[in-house]
This record gives C-alpha cells, sequence and structure tokens, in this order.
C-alpha cells in the first residue's frame, strides 16, 4: 500500500505539473522545466515529500567536478541523453534528474554511446572487456541490454554490487526482487532500477478493449485482477468467449472478424515466469541448477495449449500485425509490450491495462518480466571510487523514480487513461511485480533447443513435449551452469 500511495503521489504531481503549464499539447510544452524543477532552478529536486524520498540517503557532496564515464547502448540512448529542454516530457525530465546528479554531487557525467543491439552485442562486450584487460578506466558503469551482457557478468569483469554501500537495492527505485533472482554465490554484478526507462518500456501487459467488452456484458476487468481472479484459466475463458465469427462460416479470420486475443511471440515468452513456472532457478544456497520436471509447469502447458486448439487467439512473431489487430478493433485482448500505449492513442475504443495472469488464485502477486532486452548496469572491476559511483547511481534511479517515470506514464496515456485511477493502480501492480529470473537473465548464455526461458511457451504451442526437452537440455544447460559459476568466482 505504501508504494502504491507513492506512486500515486507521484503521479498526481505530475499531472499538476502539467496542468499549470497549460492543457494543449505535449506535457511540458508550455514551459521549459518539467516536472521536479522550477524554471529558474533546472534539476532542481521536487519540493514535496512522497513516502519513500527518507530511504534515499545519498548526501549532498562535492567531488569537485569529477567525471563519471558510463558506457550505454545507442538503440537506448533516450535513458541518458538530454542535453537540453525540448518541450518533451520524457526528455526534459532526464535532463533535470541528470542536472540534479550532477548537482548534488558536484560532478559531470559522461555518456559514451556505442552500438549494442543484438547485432553487435560482441562488438559492446569487447569494449568491456578490453578496457578491463587494459585497466584504462574508461567506464566507470557500463549499461548493457541484459541478453547481450550478461553472459559475459563474473569477478574478472565486474564488482559484486553487494559491496558498493551506497545502493539501498530495497528502495523502490530499484528492482526490487533483482537481488533474490541474481545473485549467485553470494554476489551481485548487475542491477535493474528506475534509470532503465527501457525496462518499463518493454514490461509484457495485456491490453483489454473495455468498450467491447462492455458491450458484451462482461466482468469488470480490473475488478477481476484486484479479486486476484486473473488467472491462466480465466484468460483463455474471457479470449474464447468474447470472439466473434462475423459470417458464421465457423472459421475466424483475423481481417474480417474479432479474434478473441492476439498474441505477439515474444510477450508470450514472458508466461514462463508470470505463471511462476522456471526451468533453470536456485536451490538454497542461491546456486543455479536445471529443476526437475514438475506438476505445476506441466499443468501451466495444458492451460496455454487450451488457448491455441481453437482459432479464437493467434499467434505471431509480429509485434506490428499483432497490435494492428488490437488497434483496428479486431482483437478483445492483446499480448503485448507496455510501450505500445504509443500506437494506441488514437483508438476509438477504451481500453485497459492489466498484468499478465497468475497461475492460479493461490500464487502470491502477478509477477511481470523484465525484458531481456532491457538495460542492466555494471561496474567494471577496475573501478577504484566505489562511494563516488554508487552514489550517482543511487541518484540517477531514485531521482528517475521521482519524476523520468511518472513522466512517463503521463505522456504515455495522455488523452486515454492519464486520470483514470484504476490504469494507474493496474501499472503499479504491474511494476511491483517485475521480476527477472535466471532462466531468462541467463538464456543466451544457457542456449538449447529450447532455450530455457522458452521452454512453457514452445511446449504450449505444441512445438515440444515438456519432459522430453528438460531430459534433452539438462546436459548442456548444466555444464553451461557450471561455466557460468565459474566467471563468478
Amino acid at each position: 500500500m505504501k508504494k502504491l500511495t507513492a506512486f500515486l503521489l507521484a503521479l498526481t504531481l505530475c499531472a499538476l505539473n502539467a496542468c499549470a503549464k497549460g492543457s494543449e499539447g505535449e506535457p511540458g510544452s508550455a514551459s521549459p522545466a518539467p516536472t521536479g524543477a522550477t524554471a529558474d532552478e533546472p534539476g532542481a529536486p521536487a519540493e514535496t515529500e512522497t513516502t519513500a524520498d527518507h530511504l534515499f540517503a545519498v548526501e549532498k557532496t562535492d567531488y569537485g567536478g569529477k567525471t563519471l564515464h558510463l558506457l550505454t547502448t545507442e538503440t537506448q540512448q533516450y535513458e541518458f541523453d538530454a542535453e537540453e529542454y525540448t518541450g518533451e516530457g520524457v526528455n526534459d525530465a532526464v535532463y533535470d534528474r541528470n542536472a540534479a546528479v550532477e548537482e548534488l554531487l558536484g560532478m559531470k557525467f559522461d555518456f559514451i554511446y556505442r552500438p549494442g543491439d543484438w547485432a553487435n552485442k560482441d562488438a559492446f562486450c569487447r569494449l568491456i572487456e578490453s578496457s578491463v584487460m587494459a585497466n584504462d578506466g574508461a567506464y566507470d558503469v557500463t549499461s548493457g541490454m541484459v541478453s547481450c551482457v550478461m553472459p559475459i557478468a563474473g569477478g574478472a569483469m565486474f564488482r559484486n554490487l553487494s559491496d558498493l554501500e551506497d545502493l539501498n537495492l530495497t528502495a523502490p527505485w530499484w528492482v526490487t526482487e533483482m537481488p533474490k533472482n541474481l545473485t549467485l554465490g553470494g554476489k551481485l554484478y548487475g542491477i535493474i532500477g528506475d534509470v532503465c526507462l527501457s525496462m518499463y518500456k518493454g514490461l509484457s501487459v495485456i491490453f483489454a478493449n473495455v468498450t467491447m467488452l462492455n458491450n458484451n456484458q462482461a466482468e469488470d476487468m480490473y475488478s477481476v485482477v484486484r479479486e486476484n481472479r486473473w488467472t491462466a484459466d480465466k484468460m483463455a475463458e474471457v479470449a474464447a468467449a468474447y470472439a466473434v465469427d462475423g459470417n458464421g462460416d465457423g472459421i475466424l479470420q483475423t481481417d474480417t472478424d474479432i479474434v478473441g486475443m492476439a498474441v505477439y511471440d515474444v510477450p508470450f515468452r514472458s508466461m514462463q515466469a508470470s505463471l511462476d513456472c522456471p526451468v533453470t532457478g536456485l536451490d538454497e544456497n542461491g546456486i543455479p541448477c536445471v529443476l526437475p520436471v514438475s506438476e505445476r509447469t506441466a499443468s501451466a502447458i495444458d492451460k496455454l495449449r487450451v488457448m491455441f486448439v481453437s482459432p479464437f487467439v493467434p499467434e505471431k512473431d509480429n509485434e506490428a500485425e499483432m497490435s494492428a489487430l488490437f488497434a483496428s478493433q479486431r482483437a478483445v485482448f492483446y499480448m503485448g509490450k507496455l510501450q505500445s500505449l504509443d500506437q494506441f492513442r488514437d483508438m476509438e475504443n477504451d481500453y485497459a491495462v492489466i498484468p499478465f495472469p497468475k497461475f492460479d488464485e493461490n500464487q502470491e502477486k502477478y509477477y511481470t518480466l523484465i525484458p531481456t532486452a532491457s538495460q542492466i548496469l555494471f561496474v567494471p572491476v577496475t573501478v577504484t571510487e566505489t562511494g563516488f559511483v554508487g552514489q550517482a547511481l543511487e541518484a540517477l534511479s531514485y531521482y528517475s523514480w521521482k519524476n523520468v517515470i511518472p513522466q512517463y506514464y503521463e505522456v504515455s496515456l495522455k488523452n486515454k487513461l492519464a486520470r483514470d485511477a484504476q490504469t494507474r493502480e493496474m501499472l503499479d501492480i504491474i511494476r511491483d511485480g517485475a521480476v527477472l529470473p535466471f532462466d531468462y537473465a541467463y538464456s543466451t548464455a544457457l542456449s538449447g533447443s529450447p532455450w530455457p526461458n522458452q521452454v512453457i511457451s514452445q511446449c504450449a504451442l505444441g512445438n515440444f513435449e515438456y519432459a522430453s526437452a528438460i531430459a534433452a537440455n539438462t546436459k548442456s544447460w548444466t555444464a553451461n551452469i557450471n561455466k557460468v559459476m565459474e566467471r563468478y568466482e
């Protein structure tokens, strides 16, 4: 409840600030000073304290203009790159955040952008490895895609972030489940927080066409979520119930009829995390291992297969086609990424954003997968001034939580859902359940056929048989797990 209160208050402050600037145009367009700053004090932190602000313990310091060199990818350049006010809300909030940290610590940022997407992952990792081997101090922080950089994570490259005393990883501006998921043998090398805006953009969510559901007198989806009834079985039920065979020929066509749910392949893979059915994970000593075949996972696969034995739920590895199906009112639900909000602004019908389902009503919470395309932060082992770097990272993530993320939501939800408290409540549930299980963080390091993070999705689609897939991959997964642990040791 404290997290929800803090989140809603932050959004309310953001909305009030936008109203003060004028109701026309993008938030921030009427003034050069976005949320958390005044026109004559760019970068000043917001004065109103929210319930979690007391957890921020970095005190004002003067490092004498010391520069922090941060390597990041060109693909996610928007997370740090804001050289001036543009009137665009998120850009201006990022500018203010950077300025606030520089003012707080008496330092400067040097953001270094290099190609670091999947196609350039090897070259990006070589930049880090070469710098560490040369001990040239080129980078104080590196920020790369999870799927690209986690395979080189280890003590030879990066510092154990559990040793950085200025990082409060239990604060809401960090992913609080992350230490549990990514600490191997007592060592944590990569962290994700609200400074990683790519995490939010890629969160797996489900969009529901509220107008279409109301026209069919369906249950209120917000209530279903609140009452913990949004489960895999419920999802299959509603996806089938509201499909419409317009011409009555018994065959649903995506170009003429209305399907129950449009499913984009990449988010569908996150069902394994949503249903809490890991294939590889950590034992009681925090050591990764291949998990035995489980009745829960077999049941989860059966639940999802129900959706794909009928034409009610099409699935394709084509984000544009599947999102367009929902935007054109030809799908009642869409399984996609949060960044799809930008594509749905002009929809005539109202829609809701809800989390991925639970396995059943006994599951503790709704889990939302942090995308493996999200950025993750590392501190090279060659860094000696860990206090300076730790304080800068803590401040970056804190001011992102306080100002950048509320601004991102405000801009993304503009004109449709900005004043919808129920949607903001759902977004808080989604963020609160953000996880990056070992299956996903190290999927590219473990490899296999299928990869460990794709077992449930591929088995549900009929491409593999669960027990056989585990048996066929156990030896290679175990060997690669041992290689991961060698790097950690």
